[in-house]
């Protein structure tokens, strides 16, 4: 530098001195720097190092959130942000990289991602690396106190799993038509984990930007729309290295390989994700006046029952979203809604936001008839309500899952009553609502009983809870709050509800919080309160039973007492419901809105001084959640003369009283097929005339002893035996045909189901798949046909049926073969619990396991399914342990 130059020269150092040195110094440095070039020690090239995985040691154990690990979590973390990269393909396993950003409030020994998968290996908590043996153990990567950081935490992790098998987390469906691939996500309540490494809780919302390595011939469709998709090999790694993706990730893009970035999320509980990938087959909606893009999904194979329905299914969700639009005064939260149908779907339907997976059974492959259309459009409705209730506004923890359940179904049922466009389901809309709250009622009466808002400890317990209870009992009390407090209000509070809570997560207190400030501003004279503490926090049902004091010929004292069943807890609950007399000619007079007070006795004093009625109906329209006992003298005048009442619905409720009274011992299961043979014949209603049968089977299976149980059979076969006769093909005889083959129990029967079959043609069999299956299933559990004959008859059957359902029907029939070698095969396949398997496969072969024919080969697994059903429940699924308690010990009834 010139400052040193001056320096040097002020020194006494002459020019020429100072030349010299830095020639010398020049050439000191230039041969420093050749030897060591020459000598230096060489870097090894090093190659790339593969990760090392690590299987969690304890990966077979069933593991569980508990609420009070969820609570310590939700305390310290927030804001949280995935970043996820899944490599999928046709094989059995998958493998996948997840950046996790969150915000740490303080530091916790309580910190740790859930993962129930198969392998983790690399694993980078705030660019501190860990072995994977170090972190991961009992379905948990932990992460350790001191590597935590106050703030924002970054946590990076690539894995490895295989796809399920019992339908939980990440499924894959190959389809054994055309071998079309197809994988699908069911995260709910706690699998979202078995995809990939969360905070798997409800209340912890989180952002998801996913990107999606697949064949490049695959579909792909998640909660968002894609922001782009590539096809050349360069230029995918060159956006996954955008991404800083871990190396091994990029190993996996070859030629043949898409890359899909999806646009970010809201924030979204993680059991709503959704990814869904594979030879999908789309059908878009047309209709360019539509606020979003719709579309439908399904297998390639399944195309033309779909081009039939697609219309209806378009037609159903745009009236239904226009509903919903206008009751929570608020748009359609979602950029899209996209609806999957899929075979093996575990709990019917999923309800991931903006993109609903559904059982591809609502596909009818068989010509429809109303009741099905109409559960159709029932189950659309009830997942776009979810799209606000549920979604936009989620649970806190699984005990409030009352409240979207029950407000999907109400919701949907109002919708189906009011909405314009579906005025041909408006006349059985209640009359289906009523007869699956029927079911609640019923579980409600037993050891399955549970508070509607109820403690729910663990995750495990949270399973237990998706019941008929949560569901329909849930919708039952809110229809009961609808009409208390008046449409109105009721409407209001729901728009308060979704305005002040979306993007967050509540819990039921918080609507019920709504309804009080809302009837409170428009002075309803209604203890909110008080119902909400009796109808949500307190399990079972009440008995309500009316007492009539007379004088004379009209009533001095018109009294309801309450009880409560058995599982109750010890208190009343007021009702509001309306009462009907009826006279000799079975003419109704309907009293609307009598107030049942929370007591052991309420006088109905509006009715004292009225004419004695010949008889009378409590919750005559359905109005409230009670088991209504029918006295004796209007009993007897019912059953001689059900015909005669005029309105459906209050038929069907006297139908559900009667089974109600047989299975609690009230009435001998005689009486009620005795009124089946006789009513049904003259019953038009062909939804009464099922849940009518549907009760009689189940009777004859639970409450007649088994010696009697086939003389009541054959008196059920032969009624609709001769319906079917005299009514050969219109509608309600080749529905009927089903029933015909579950109630048939000699070698009689078996010949008359054998002749149906052979004049298929000619009876309008030839377009009733499941129709003929259950004549099929009949014939291979009877004795009728040689084994050789009955292997030909499912083999033929095969060459109509290109569906799935042919399947499951012929898992359900390879159980049937009388064979001890076979059925030990069997039940060592249910019981030894392997999740690879297909479980939707293992229950319909459950079903036909148990053969009334073969009870010498039945006798020998009675002491062993008790000494396995504990095993059983502590090891599997929920839906796996019940299938097997419902179906190896009994009949089925149904395919």
């Amino acid at each position: 530098s010139t400052w040193g130059y001056q320096e040097m020269e002020s020194g006494g150092w002459s020019k020429n001195k100072m030349i010299t040195v830095g020639v010398c110094a020049g050439i000191g440095v230039a041969l420093g720097a050749i030897l060591w070039h020459k000598w230096r020690k060489k870097p090894e090239k090093k190659e790339e190092k593969k990760t090392d995985f690590v299987k969690d040691p304890e990966i077979g154990e069933k593991v569980v959130l508990k609420e009070e690990e969820a609570n310590a979590r939700s305390r310290v973390i927030s804001s949280v942000r995935y970043l996820l990269c899944l490599s999928l393909s046709d094989k059995k396993e998958y493998e996948g990289y997840v950046e996790i950003k969150f915000i740490l409030g303080e530091a916790s020994d309580g910190v740790f991602l859930d993962y129930h998968g198969q392998e983790v290996g690399y694993v980078s908590i705030n660019t501190k690396l860990y072995t994977s043996a170090a972190v991961f153990c009992r379905h948990r990567i932990k992460i350790p106190v001191e590597s935590q950081a106050i703030g924002e935490n970054v946590v990076q992790i690539y894995f490895k799993n295989e796809y399920s098998g019992n339908g939980d987390g990440l499924n894959c469906f190959k389809d054994p038509i055309d071998s079309g691939v197809y994988v699908y996500n069911c995260s709910a309540p706690f699998y979202a984990n078995k995809i990939f490494p969360c905070f798997d809780q409800p209340d912890l919302r989180a952002t998801l930007r996913l990107a999606t390595l697949t064949p490049s011939d695959w579909t792909v469709i998640s909660n968002e729309t894609e922001e782009l998709i590539e096809h050349k090999k360069e230029t995918i790694i060159q956006k996954l290295g955008v991404w800083n993706i871990h190396p091994q990730i990029m190993s996996l893009v070859k030629d043949d390989v898409s890359y899909r970035f999806f646009r970010q999320t809201e924030k979204l509980p993680t059991y709503l994700y959704s990814i869904f990938a594979g030879n999908y087959k789309e059908w878009k909606l047309k209709d360019e006046s539509a606020p979003f893009p719709m579309s439908i999904y399904a297998r390639a194979s399944l195309s033309k029952y779909v081009d039939a329905k697609s219309d209806l299914i378009f037609g159903i969700t745009l009236k239904g979203i226009k509903f919903y639009q206008q009751l929570f005064f608020s748009k359609y939260p979602y950029a899209k809604f996209d609806q999957i149908f899929l075979p093996d779907v575990k709990k019917t339907v999923a309800e991931n936001a903006a993109s609903v997976l559904y059982n591809e059974d609502y596909i009818y492959t068989d010509s429809a008839n109303l009741i099905e259309e109409q559960e159709l459009a029932k189950t659309i409705l009830q997942q776009l309500c979810h799209m606000w209730v549920g979604d936009l506004v989620s649970l806190k923890w699984w005990s409030s899952l009352w409240l979207n359940k029950g407000m999907g179904i109400f919701l949907s049922a109002l919708a189906l009553s009011k909405a314009d466009g579906f005025e041909k389901y408006r006349g059985s809309v209640w009359r289906m609502f009523n007869k699956n709250v029927g079911y609640a009622i019923s579980e409600d009466n037993g050891v399955s009983s549970h508070a509607l808002s109820d403690t729910v400890s663990t995750t495990e317990e949270a399973e237990m809870i998706f019941d008929s209870i949560t569901s329909y009992k849930g919708a039952s009390v809110l229809k009961q709050l609808y009409q208390q407090i008046g449409e109105k209000a009721f409407k209001s509070s729901l728009m308060d509800y979704v305005k002040k809570y979306k993007g967050k997560s509540t819990d039921s207190s918080s609507f019920i919080i709504c309804v009080q400030e809302r009837i409170a501003k428009e002075k309803i004279n209604f203890k909110i309160s008080d119902w909400a503490k009796s109808w949500i926090t307190t399990k079972g049902v009440a008995v309500l039973t009316p007492e009539v004091e007379p004088i004379v010929k009209t009533i001095k004292c018109f009294l309801v007492d309450q009880k409560n069943c058995n599982s109750s807890d010890e208190l009343y609950r007021m009702h509001r419901l309306d009462i009907a007399f009826y006279d000799d000619g079975l003419n109704e007079t309907l009293i609307p809105g009598m107030q049942i007070d929370a007591a052991s006795k309420s006088e109905l004093k509006p009715l004292n001084n009225r004419e004695i009625p010949k008889a009378y109906l409590l919750n005559a329209d359905d109005s409230s959640y009670a088991k209504a006992i029918i006295d004796p003298v209007s009993l007897t005048l019912f059953m001689n003369n059900l015909s005669k009442i005029t309105k459906d619905l209050t038929r069907l409720m006297i139908w559900q009283g009667i089974y109600g009274m047989v299975l609690d011992g009230v009435l001998p299961a005689s009486d009620l097929i005795a009124l089946g043979v006789k009513e049904i014949p003259l019953e038009k209603n062909f939804e009464i005339i099922t849940t009518a049968l549907e009760y009689i089977g189940d009777a004859i299976l639970l409450c007649v002893p088994f010696e009697s149980q086939q003389t009541e059979k054959e008196k059920v076969f032969d009624m609709l035996n001769k319906i079917i006769n005299e009514s050969r093909k219109e509608e309600i005889a080749v529905d009927l045909i089903s029933f015909l083959a579950i109630f048939a129990s000699n070698k009689s029967h078996e010949d008359t189901l054998d002749r149906l079959l052979k004049e298929s043609k000619d009876r309008g069999l030839e377009q009733r798949q499941k129709a003929r299956y259950e004549i099929i299933i009949a014939l291979l559990k009877g004795r009728l046909k040689s084994d050789m004959e009955k292997k030909e008859l499912l083999e033929a059957e095969k060459a109509r049926d290109k569906s799935h359902l042919y399947l499951r029907v012929k898992s359900l029939c390879d159980a049937c073969y009388p064979s001890e070698e076979r059925k030990e095969q069997l039940w060592l396949q249910y019981t030894k619990l392997n999740e690879n398997e297909p479980e939707h496969m293992i229950v319909s072969s459950m079903k036909g396991f148990w053969n009334v024919n073969e009870l010498s080969l039945m006798e020998p697994f009675v002491e062993r399914f008790f000494k396995a059903i504990r095993l059983i429940f502590s090891k599997a699924t929920k839906t796996y342990a019940d299938s097997l308690c419902a179906y190896v010990k009994q009949e089925s009834y149904s395919i």
